[in-house]
């Protein structure tokens, strides 16, 4: 079973550390695997999933440069190219309902 704690960067960079609370949910003993998920969108999309054994020693906040180190690229990579994937299917969407869009099916008598 995974576990994970999910934060979103949209903006600016700031230091991250998670709870004893957090931290104590994704470490559980009965064999779930935790994960620290931080989502990354300026200036390139992308996700970066550290194990949370990786972060249980830590005392102090983390960097993103040292969260990225510690990550499990692998399942970084897997998050990252589905990510991608969804956000180019949105895009599309959002194109296709566009008003313009709209107009140009409108006249040409093609269904909505």
């Amino acid at each position: 079973m995974f576990c994970f704690e999910i934060e979103a960067e949209a903006g600016a960079t700031r230091l991250r550390k998670l709870t004893d609370a957090d931290l104590a949910s994704l470490t559980d003993p009965t064999g779930v695997i935790g994960y620290y998920a931080l989502s990354i969108n300026i200036p390139t999309p992308r996700w970066v999933l550290v194990p949370a054994v990786k972060l249980t020693s830590r005392a102090r906040s983390s960097p993103k440069a040292l969260l990225e180190a510690l990550s499990d690229k692998a399942v970084s990579a897997a998050w990252t190219y589905e990510y991608v994937q969804l956000l180019s299917v949105a895009c599309r969407q959002i194109k296709l309902a566009s008003f313009n869009e709209l107009c140009k099916r409108a006249l040409a008598g093609q269904s909505m």
